[in-house]
């Protein structure tokens, strides 16, 4: 082709012949060379390697990517010692993921939209799904949605938009790897804890990390570290490692925030990062291993503070000559243990529903709920939860209030009841013990923590948790606009995200109830009772109703009374209520057998019960005063003399801290001392920060 070119276009040129021939002949040469250098690079690519791989490969595109497949195909075939298969329809690729190991997935928008695709696919081979970017505008992994972002929703994917053969190499390491991770690669085992950490200056902080992993497995705790488990594809090893840990740790510096604020995607650190927040959302535990890493809210910056927004860091920083306290581990150890007893909170999450999740990032009182139902003693407010379920059961209106003073129980009775409608999982308990009512969704405001006050935070959490727990609630909610909803006024973020779905399902759904703790710790509490509860009984559903707590604040008061709305006031002279307190008392006596005598419970805990004036918050002090008080005794369990006696334990909650404050003056050396310590709190205008 070139020779005839060459031949027709030299001919009839006259004396610049010769002249025109010379320069035809340079174009030809420079083509030619440039031929030889694109054919060089690909007999690169196609260049096989000594050993071929024995991997069953099946590359799923979307139709509309037919000849980047096949440049991959191209680049891969020489490697393998079977023929490499391809799906771009889902009854074909599903038919075609029968017969292979593992599936390359081109990653690109078209492949994004095609659903069927992905799962037909992942649904043959769910744990050997490699990522192939091959489309640039899909570079950020958080953006990607559907089932794209619920199979392969990790950073570690083979960026193949540019086909050269370090990244064919890439492809086909990965490739060996995801079969491995399938088929159970040698040596691979479970681990507890995934440990991720830079290495920083002169690799201090890499020697800390090996310090840690040594000292949890004196806790039991089996530690994935990179020293340690890191062999072939690194990107492969991580992955396993994450997949096969039940918690993933991370050890905070400033230098791995820095990692993952600056976002470079090479960095191993914020892949492993990105990975697990994909993976192990629900599962982490962050250990703070400087002190500035120790204040979440003015330490924490960035995605690193936004992805750990709700994480309580385990205090690592006070090490001395290198070494961790005892008691640091101790507290790392036990953090990391309550993690592994939670139950996962992805298990059943649809595709959908992890969608969701990020886009709502609610905040969750589970822990909060979960401690204050062990508080609960069985064989206790049988009355009030009898009352409870006597309203559900008959309808009688949509919206319940519980009302009571200050430390009367009334949090333990709203985690009892979320805990017998279903909606908070805790140790076990006998089945007679529950009762036919089903709790959807469940919020516990708290004035110490912003998050937990924030009416609008109580709505995100409520209509997260109703994704979970009402049949087509998350397809309806998917239709919503989720761009600024935290800066929405409360009714029109509760009309959005809360009634707008409900409302839209039919009235055939289960009989449920929200439950609202604590509306007096809420930071808006008057636009929750005008926006939300009043309204509620208007605007949502007849199958989801709404159960309240509350101090009998003057607004709050007010509320219930002039809107006629159904309440329950906890009393506290009440004889019931005296009864449950004499016998959650008893309880508590009955676990002190090294410090009351346990012949004398019963009548102990009858004349505790009357000192403690109607207050379950009280009876939260006696174990501290009861072991106070044997040490003073010096000698022996306390007896029903000991305790009987008028001055041993003072009466209610105002004699419990007079005594408190009186023994806090004492032992900071007098009344100057005292004074200068309670000015400042006093005087301020809201709960100051221990730091």
């Amino acid at each position: 082709m070139r020779k005839s070119f060459y031949a027709v276009f030299g001919r009839g040129q006259g004396n610049n012949g010769s002249s025109v021939e010379r320069e035809v002949n340079d174009a030809a040469q420079a083509e030619a060379e440039l031929h030889t250098a694109a054919s060089e690079q690909a007999e690169a690519l196609l260049d096989p390697p000594e050993v071929l791989a024995d991997v069953a490969v099946l590359v799923v595109h979307d139709p509309a990517d037919e000849s980047l497949a096949e440049q991959l195909i191209d680049a891969i075939k020489p490697r393998l010692s079977v023929p490499v298969r391809t799906g771009s329809l889902a009854a074909e690729a599903e038919q075609e993921a029968k017969y292979a190991e593992v599936a390359l997935l081109l990653v690109s928008k078209k492949l994004e939209e095609n659903w069927e695709l992905i799962e037909a696919v992942a649904k043959i081979l769910p744990n050997s799904l490699v990522p192939i970017l091959i489309d640039e505008a899909m570079g950020n992994t958080k953006d990607w949605m559907g089932a794209l972002a619920w199979y392969i929703s990790d950073d570690l994917f083979i960026n193949f938009c540019k086909p050269t053969k370090d990244a064919a190499d890439w492809v086909m390491s990965e490739a060996v790897a995801a079969k491995g991770r399938a088929v159970g690669a040698p040596g691979r085992r479970s681990f507890h804890v995934f440990l991720s950490h830079e290495w920083g200056k002169d690799k201090w902080v890499h020697k800390m990390a090996i310090e840690l992993a040594l000292r949890l497995r004196d806790h039991d705790i089996d530690v994935w570290l990179d020293a340690q488990q890191v062999s072939g594809s690194i990107h492969g090893s991580m992955a396993d490692g994450i997949d096969s840990s039940t918690v993933f740790l991370v050890l905070a510096t400033k230098g791995y925030m820095e990692k993952i604020n600056k976002g470079d995607r090479s960095d191993n650190c914020l892949k492993e990062f990105q990975y697990a927040g994909n993976k192990r959302f629900d599962s982490i535990v962050v250990a703070a291993l400087e002190e500035d890493m120790t204040k979440a809210a003015t330490g924490w910056t960035g995605r690193f503070q936004l992805a750990l927004t709700r994480q309580e860091p385990v205090n690592l920083s006070e090490c001395s000559n290198g070494t961790f306290s005892d008691e640091a581990i101790e507290s790392l150890a036990n953090a990391v243990c309550m993690r592994i007893a939670t139950p996962k909170a992805s298990s059943d999450l649809t595709p959908l529903m992890r969608d969701i999740y990020p886009r709502l990032n609610p905040c969750s009182s589970e822990a909060w709920a979960k401690g204050k139902a062990e508080n609960f003693t069985l064989g206790t407010r049988s009355w009030i939860i009898d009352e409870f379920c006597d309203w559900y059961n008959k309808k009688l209106s949509a919206v319940f209030i519980l009302v009571g003073d200050g430390g009367v129980g009334k949090s333990v009775i709203m985690a009892e009841l979320c805990h017998r409608g279903g909606a908070l999982k805790t140790n076990p308990r006998s089945q007679k013990d529950r009762q036919p009512i089903s709790v959807a969704a469940y919020h516990f405001f708290r004035h110490d923590d912003g998050t937990a006050a924030s009416p609008a935070e109580a709505i995100l959490s409520i209509a997260w948790q109703l994704c979970l727990t009402v049949p087509h609630f998350p397809e309806e909610l998917d239709q919503v606009n989720f761009e600024g909803l935290r800066e929405k006024t409360l009714s029109d973020l509760f009309k959005t995200i809360i009634i707008n779905p409900a409302t839209k399902l039919g009235p055939d759904q289960m009989r449920q109830v929200v439950v609202l703790d604590a509306l007096d710790e809420c930071s808006k509490s008057d636009d929750v009772l005008t926006k939300v509860i009043r309204t509620w009984k208007d605007v949502m559903p007849p199958w989801l109703s709404l159960v309240v707590s509350t101090r009998p604040e003057g607004e709050i008061q007010r509320g219930i009374t002039n809107n006629s709305l159904d309440s329950k006031v906890l009393e506290l002279k009440d004889e019931e209520n005296f009864r449950d307190i004499e016998k959650h008392i008893e309880h508590l006596l009955c676990d002190m057998k090294d410090t009351v005598d346990q012949k004398d419970v019963a009548s102990c805990a009858k004349i505790l019960s009357q000192r403690s004036e109607g207050l379950f918050l009280w009876a939260s002090f006696l174990p501290e005063t009861l072991n106070r008080m044997k040490e003073e005794k010096q000698g022996g369990v306390l007896t029903l003399q000991d305790i009987s006696h008028k001055d041993a334990i003072p009466n209610g909650l105002g004699g419990m801290f007079e005594e408190y404050f009186e023994r806090l003056r004492d032992k900071m050396g007098g009344e100057d001392a005292y004074q200068s310590l309670l000015t400042p709190i006093v005087a301020a205008r809201e709960p100051l920060s221990v730091e």
